[in-house]
This record gives C-alpha cells, structure tokens and sequence, in this order.
C-alpha cells in the first residue's frame, strides 16, 4: 500500500470515530446520513486516486453538470466488463476507489469502471436518492436512477463493453442505490455487491422484472446501517438477501458455503462467515458475507476486492 493511501485510509476511520454519533430512525429525513457514511469524504484526493499504475486511461462521460470518469483496462479481450462503483453519503468515487481499490483490482481483470458523484444536499454532502431510508433527505427527488442508467448507455457507446455484464457496487447510500437500480435495471445489471447497505423497507415498493445475483458483505458491529436493519426504515442484511433468493426462485433458507474467511485483519481470527441460498435458477447466485464483529468502514486484507470482482465478473446477463 501506498503511503498516500495508508493516510487516506488513516483519514477515513478517524473522521468514522467523529462522525458516528446520531441514531438512524429508519424513516425519511432520518439523521443515518450524519453517521459514519459522511467519514469517507474527498479528503483531498486527487482525481486520479485509485487508478492503477499499469496504463489506465480516463475519460469523461455523463453531463456538463455531471460528469463521471470512466476508467479504461490496460488491455482488453473481446467486450469487457463495466463496474459501476457508488459511494457512500458524504463521500465521493474517486474517495470510495481508494477505500476500495476498485479500479485497480479492475485493471487486472480487463474491467471499465465508472466512478460517478451523486448529486450534493443542503449540508454540502454527496448522496444518491435510492430509498426513503437512505439518503434524500432533502426531497429533492433527483432521477439518480435515469442518471446511471444514461452512464452506462455512453459507456456501451463509447466502449467495447458486454452488455451481459454490466455490475453495480455500493458501500452503504450506494448500497442502497446498487439494490434500487438491480430493481429498477434487472434487464440490464447481471449481478450485484453490496457493502454495508440495504433495500426498500417494503419489498412492494419495487418489484424486479428479472433476477439479479447478489452478494451482501454487512459487519454486524455496524452501527450506522445496522446488521439486523430498522423495522420501517430497511431490512436486515439477511432479510435483504432473502427478498433477492426468492427473485432467483432459490430454496428458502441460507446454507454455510464452508469455513469461515479472514478478510478483516483487524478482527481477531476468521471473521466472516459465507451463506448462499441453494435451488437457484440457473445462472443466478445469491450470497450472504456476514463479517463478525467489524463496522461500518471495516479496512479489508489486499484480496478481498479481486475476489468480489471476480465473482462479479463470473455472472452474466
């Protein structure tokens, strides 16, 4: 790890211990997005942070208003695959790839990735509108969803890129924005990742024409988008998964995929535990990673992203 990364890192969980001190009411205008979500701010970092070192190449797309770096692979074979990476509230793409290592993990996978900025609310704070949890909290009802939808048009425009594998991924707000869109974009989206997010409180309030794979990583130690979720405001991690199981048709019922992983060094032992649902309809998988014992912004070992890429990446539309 980079020294500039390791102090970005630094950054982020310090300003987690500031930030984490009002509670989620779970309902609209509730105070979740003063928690530790706003910890993973711009923090001075430039707009290349995140990329790798082996020749990527950006490009602007979207609209004046609103215009997202997409990140090109060194080299590709054939159509590539897109990542779509969602921030969480507070924070930015280019802040969220460091954390993460997105487009870096991508680049060896011959992966685009799209970087996007939610649009900025009355304290100043980068959101995206994807649930009534989480994290309009002004109302606005900007059109995120036609938004990313559009990005992910340019991108197929501008870009050898597969259609049948298209990925979203969200930490927390845009964890919640990743379910909304493989909602409102099950025709589109071939699979999944959640961090620390959650779905509508009411499976009602959007029904998925088709089934998308998911796997949901949640700390149960987290205490801005709790592990067992806020009656009201958004369902448990495993209450989530399991309204995406019963889209695949999967049998009810999460199964142990096997012994449990370490991907949190600073959680003492192997922390988390790995549940799929079985019966699924073919081509579509559902999982469930319920680390124990970490947070919010837990910091992950140096394989974990490229792991969850290319379980990504394995999915197809």
């Amino acid at each position: 790890m980079r020294p500039k990364s390791l102090f970005i890192l630094l950054a982020i969980v310090t300003a987690c211990s500031d930030a984490a001190d009002s509670s989620v009411d779970g309902g609209a205008g509730s105070d979740l997005g003063a928690r530790a979500d706003a910890a993973i701010p711009d923090l001075g970092v430039d707009r290349d942070a995140g990329r790798s070192d082996g020749g990527q190449r950006s490009t602007l797309l979207g609209t004046t208003e609103r215009p997202t770096r997409i990140i090109a692979p060194p080299v590709t074979s054939g159509p590539a695959p897109l990542i779509v990476l969602l921030h969480g509230y507070g924070a930015s793409g280019a802040s969220q790839d460091v954390y993460l290592g997105v487009s870096r993990a991508a680049a060896a996978r011959g992966a685009y990735v799209l970087v996007p900025d939610g649009t900025v609310d009355s304290s100043g704070k980068q959101f995206w509108n994807a649930t009534p949890a989480c994290c309009d909290f002004g109302a606005t009802n900007v059109d995120d969803v036609g938004y990313l939808r559009d990005l992910v048009h340019q991108a197929m425009e501008r870009f050898e890129i597969d259609p049948a594998r298209v990925y979203f991924m969200g930490h927390s707000n845009g964890g919640f924005m990743s379910y909304r869109i493989a909602c409102e974009m099950s025709g589109e989206v071939a699979a999944i990742f959640v961090l620390a997010g959650s779905d509508y409180s009411n499976a009602s309030d959007c029904v998925p024409t088709a089934p998308v794979s998911v796997m949901h990583l949640h700390g149960t130690s987290d205490e801005t988008i709790g592990y067992a979720g806020v009656p009201g405001g958004f369902p448990g991690a495993e209450a989530a998964v399991a309204r995406w199981a019963g889209y695949a048709s999967c049998d009810p019922g999460l199964v142990s995929s096997g012994a449990a992983i370490d991907i949190v060094p600073s959680v003492a032992g192997a922390e988390t535990e790995v549940f799929h649902f079985e019966g699924c309809t073919p081509g579509f998988d559902v999982q469930l990673n319920r680390m124990n014992g970490a947070s919010h912004i837990p910091i992950f070992n140096s394989t974990m992203m490229g792991d969850v890429l290319d379980w990504l990446i394995a999915h197809r539309r």
